[in-house]
This record gives structure tokens, sequence and C-alpha cells, in this order.
């Protein structure tokens, strides 16, 4: 008794006096006590209560302590513990964007709670949302529909029923059936809403109703095109938005009012309204709003000729509409990541089960070939002559399955040296579809996010000439920065791209070039003919390619050169790459007693076994010469 007081004690002192990480430290450790003392129905709320803990810092952790919690209730039969963690376990998979799984665990809780109960009514609700998350509004609609009928008789037979339902219900309807494109039915249970919210105050933590319901309502009247009924609605919304001081709500209603104003011509009040949503959502931010706020300000400044602001807002909304959909993507991969987590985790633990089955059966098996034996011996120490006959017939049917068996294991093992040829070629082209997909991301994540700094970093340095001159020139150097590590990323992306169309001598020549002519330093470009060149593996033409354009860069900020000559030439099972400039070179010795020692260029020669040979006289231009052995 004194053991499981202090045990209590324990659980309940941290979530009074400590943070949330020694709370999780301390429940770690609590569970071994109570695994120790066997108090199984106390492990079950601790873990419980773990995964809650965990679900704001790590879902697959969280999902593990509840999928723990719910093996160990089932197994106790606590019903109505195991109800309650099949809730949070759906909520988990709705987190992860596990659609298909949190469907699945709320209609087996479905088949499981009493049909006239207030957890069945909110079940069906929960699945009413998974679908509606979807875009599935057909299942969403026959769900919720069941759940509003079956609180809405809970509510007339004076039983418990759920008070967030009976406002949230009619509302949730209104917007599915308006998304169906069903006003009159959305017009109906929206206006249902409504009267509900004038007579009974939202429940204690629903304030959102207050403004979300009214709104709503304006957006399917709106449709309807009874647009002063709508104005009234949304103003009543934004009044109540205010109050509550919910900038969401806020940017949200002054959107609509904003659409509302230019849908009846009314370009001033759109105009007015349209800033405040943008300049609010810009503050919070609120991609969405800033998305369709500025789209909508950009053709209300067109309308006046004021291109100019157009402009403005055109490409900020189309930066928040990019970012959108950068999120979405980072999005759809932490789900892709999470599912794979999961696949991997159950492909683990069936693993273990279906070797620990085998194992069992291997021990059932031999068990009763030990008995056969014992029995067999048994019968054959009384029978002696009879074992004797038996066990030289047995001896040759032994040698001849151990023949079989050789030979069979023989055959397998040739199957087996031949799958794991192929592994080992499909793991060889996995090489080159994963260098495929790293440059694709490269180009769709990182290049998008760089155009965006750039983007930026010119916006605020327009800002910052009128109220910070200051800055401009820390906001030209970050503009500058991002483009040049656009250039240095595409660069990275060619390298990437085993089979680009793109010879790495096209990709030198034009890399040089743009680099050149940016200073106003003549190239000549003198190479072999086509058919002449050689054709390098991969790694070779990848770093061959770095050092070249590395010699080259040096050109540019070292050399002072107004000429520089690239050559290429085949000289007894040598190809040779040859870098000239004109500019005022240096002198090599000194240069090593400074502590500049060999360039990077060098070092990437050697990394494929290539040689690096510098020749340079001060005034009188410097020559660099890549050398590497090739088939003749």
């Amino acid at each position: 008794m004194k053991r499981s007081f202090y045990i209590l004690i324990f659980i309940c002192i941290p979530f009074l006096s400590k943070g949330q990480d020694v709370v999780l430290q301390q429940i770690d450790s609590l569970m071994k006590e109570l695994t120790h003392l066997k108090m199984d129905t106390a492990r079950v709320a601790v873990l419980v209560q773990l995964g809650e803990l965990w679900q704001n810092k790590d879902l697959l952790k969280s999902t593990h302590y509840v999928e723990e919690a719910l093996l160990l209730s089932k197994k106790l039969k606590l019903t109505e513990q195991t109800h309650g963690i099949m809730f949070q376990l759906a909520y988990n998979a709705m987190l992860q964007s596990d659609a298909p799984k949190s469907i699945h665990i709320l209609q087996e809780l479905i088949r499981l709670l009493p049909k006239n109960g207030g957890g069945y009514q909110t079940a069906l609700a929960f699945l009413s949302l998974t679908y509606k998350n979807i875009d599935d509004y057909d299942n969403a609609l026959l769900y919720l529909q069941q759940s509003f009928e079956l609180n809405e008789r809970l509510r007339n037979e004076g039983k418990p029923y759920d008070e967030r339902g009976y406002l949230g219900g009619p509302i949730n309807m209104a917007e599915i059936f308006e998304k169906k494109n069903r006003l009159d039915s959305a017009l109906y249970y929206a206006q249902m809403a409504y009267k509900r919210l004038a007579i009974n105050p939202a429940p204690l933590g629903e304030e959102s109703f207050k403004w979300e319901i009214p709104w709503s309502y304006g957006i399917i009247e709106s449709r309807l095109n009874r647009d002063n009924h709508a104005a009234e609605l949304y103003f009543v919304s934004l009044k109540e938005a205010q109050k509550q001081g919910y900038n969401i709500g806020i940017e949200s209603v002054e959107l609509s009012l904003a659409n509302h104003y230019n849908k009846i011509n009314q370009v001033d009040s759109a105009l007015l309204y349209a800033t405040h949503a943008f300049e609010s959502a810009q503050r919070t931010p609120t991609l969405q709003v800033i998305s369709e706020a500025g789209f909508l300000l950009k053709k209300l400044y067109v309308a006046q000729q004021n291109h100019a602001k157009a402009l403005y807002y055109n490409d900020l909304a189309h930066i928040a509409k990019d970012s959108l959909i950068n999120v979405e993507k980072l999005r759809n991969v932490q789900a892709l990541m999470i599912k794979e987590e999961r696949r991997r985790q159950e492909t683990e633990m069936q693993r273990i089960a279906s070797e620990n089955h085998r194992k069992q059966i291997g021990l059932v098996v031999g068990l009763l070939i030990y008995s056969s034996i014992a029995f067999f011996l048994y019968r054959n120490n009384r029978q002696k002559q009879k074992l004797n006959e038996q066990l030289l017939t047995q001896k040759a049917e032994i040698e001849a399955l151990n023949n079989g068996l050789e030979q069979k294991v023989e055959v397998r093992t040739n199957e087996l040296k031949k799958a794991l040829d192929e592994v080992q070629t499909a793991f060889n082209e996995g090489q080159t579809t994963e260098r495929k997909r790293v440059s694709a991301d490269l180009h769709d994540e990182i290049g998008s996010a760089l155009s965006t700094i750039a983007i930026f970093s010119d916006l605020a340095k327009n800002k910052a000439q009128k109220f910070a001159p200051e800055l401009v020139t820390e906001l030209e150097r970050i503009g500058r920065k991002s483009r040049d590590m656009i250039q240095t990323m595409r660069d990275t992306i060619w390298t990437l791209n085993e089979d680009s169309p793109q010879s790495v001598w096209e990709r030198m020549h034009i890399s040089s070039s743009e680099t050149l002519s940016a200073k106003n330093i003549v190239l000549h470009w003198r190479l072999l003919p086509e058919n002449d060149l050689p054709n390098l593996p991969f790694n070779t033409k990848r770093n061959l390619f770095l050092a070249y354009k590395e010699a080259i860069n040096n050109i540019v900020k070292h050399a002072d050169a107004t000429t520089v000559i690239v050559e290429t030439r085949k000289q007894e099972g040598q190809f040779m790459l040859k870098i000239k400039d004109n500019g005022k070179g240096f002198d090599r010795n000194k240069e090593q007693k400074r502590g500049n020692g060999l360039h990077n260029f060098e070092k990437r020669m050697v990394e494929i076994d290539g040689i690096t040979h510098i020749e340079s006289v001060p005034n009188q231009g410097t020559c660099i010469t890549f050398s590497l052995s090739i088939d003749t």
C-alpha cells in the first residue's frame, strides 16, 4: 500500500511543479516500476498519458505508446478505456495524414460502441471530419447526417448529448452541402445554426462558433446572390472576431467583405477591406489570405490603371501561393516518411511474429520427433535383430536423402547467386534514380526557396531605400548571394544527372562564357573534333568540370586578364585540357611560402588520378594544364 501511494505521488507532483520534459522522463521511469509491480491497469493509464504528452513532440513515439496501451487494454478487457484509446489513435492517424488508418479505426469503433450513446455519435462526427479532410464529401455527408440525427434525438429525449455538435453539426452540414453545390440545403442548415446560436450561447471553449457560423452563413447567402444579407452577416462575424481578438478570423471575414464589395462594384470599400486583410495576414502570417487578397488587390488596381501597385500585390500573391505549394509538398513528404517508418515497423513486427511462430512449430515438431524416437528405441530394445535390419535400411535411405539434399542445396545456391546479381543491378539502377530524385528536389524545393529569398530581398531593398538606406548594401549582398547560390545549385544538379543531354564540354563552354563575358574577358575556345574527345566516366567528368570552373573563377578574381584560351590535346595515351590567360601571373614559390599551397582544383584532379601542371611568370600570364590517362 505504501509503495502504491509513493507511485501516485510520483505521477501527480511533476504536473504541478515541473515542465513537460521532466514529466516525460519521470513517466518513462515509472513504467518500469509499474511493470515490476504487475500494475497493468495503471500501466494503461500511464501509456495513454505518454501518448498525449508526446503528441506535440514526436507523433511516431506518441502512436507507439497509444498502440501499446490499446493492446494492454484489450488484453485486460477494459472496454471503456479501449474505446477512448481508439479515439486517440484515430486522431494521431489524422495528424499523420493517414486517412485510411483513421477511417479503419473509427469504423471498428462504430461497430463496438452502443448505437444510442454519445460516444457513437462522436465517432460518426469524427469519421465525417476525416472524409471531409480528404474531400470525400459524399461519405462525409453520410456519416455527419447520422451523427446529427442521433445528437438531435438524444437532446430531445433529455439524455446527455454533444453541446458542440448541437451548433457545429448544422454548420458543418451547411459547409458540406455548399461544397457539393446544393445551396438550398446548405442555406437550410446555415439558418438553423444561426438561430441556435442566437438562442443558446456557445459552450465553453467553443467561442469561435460566434464568428464562424455567421461567416459561413454569409458565404452561402453570397453564392445565392443575396448580397445585402450576406454583408450584414459578415459584419456580425467581423465584430465578434474583433471582440475575441482572433486575427485569422478577422482576416477571413475582411477578405469575404472585400469580395462582396468587388462583386457589387464598390471599389473603394473593396480596396479598404482587401488591404486590411492582406496587411493583417502578413503579420500572422496566413499564406492563403495573402494569396487571395493579393490577387484581388491586383485586379482592383489594374482596373484603376495603377500598374505599379498591381504588380506589387501580384508578386507577393504569387510568392504566397508558391509558398503554400511548397508547404503542401513538405507535408506530403513528411506524411510519406511517417507512413514508410510505420510500414517498416509493422514489417519488422510481422517478421518477429513469424519467426516466433516458426520456432514454436519447430519446438513442437522437435518434441514429437523426440517422443517418436524414444518410443522407437523402447520397442527396439525388445527386438534387437529387427532394429539392426531397420537401421541398415534407414541408413541407405538417409544417404539417398542426403545426396538429394546436396543437389537441392547446390541448385538453390545458384539461384541465390543469380538473385544477388539481380539485386546488385537494381541497386545500381536505384543510384541513378536517387540522383534524379535529389536533382528534382533541389530544383523544386531549394531553387524555389532561393528565388523567394532573392525576390524578398529586392522588395525589402526598395523599401529600405526610402526608410532605412543603411540596409540597402546588405540587402543587395543578400540578393546577389542568393542568385550566386542558384547558379551553384544548377551546376550541382547538372553534375548529379549522369545522363544529362548536355555534354561536359558544352557545360564548360557555357559556364566559362557567362563568367568571363561578365568581366569583358575574351574567350578563345579551341577543342578537338567531337569524335576525338574522350568519353569520360561520370566521376571523372564531374571532377574535371568542377576543377575547370574553379580555374576560370581564379582567373576572374585574381589574374586581371583580357583574354583566355581553352584548348584540348591528345598525346601518347594522355588527354590534356589547357587554360591559358594573359594576366599578371605570379611567382609559385612565393605563393607557397605565404602558405597558399595546392589549389582545390589540384586536389580534385588527384581524386581522379589526374595531374595538374601550373606555369606562371609575373606579368606574363598563367597556363594551367589538366592531364588524364586515357585508352588509346
